[in-house]
């Protein structure tokens, strides 16, 4: 899903010089949404979330 997001915004695939201020505001926008996704999942899966209450597994 993460992945999917990175790969359908459009001003992650215009080199950074080239955006504006706006765009570049944008972009730390959309980049702030994602860490949160991200910080959420690590959250759910700290909890147990994917291996059934057995705590992380990172292998």
């Amino acid at each position: 899903m993460l992945e999917a997001d990175k790969e359908s915004h459009h001003l992650l695939r215009i080199p950074m010089e080239e955006l504006s201020l706006e765009e570049l505001g944008q972009l730390k926008a959309a980049t702030e949404e994602l860490r949160e996704k991200v910080c959420e999942r690590v959250d759910e899966l700290m909890k147990g979330g994917a291996n059934h209450g057995e705590g992380p597994s990172f292998f």
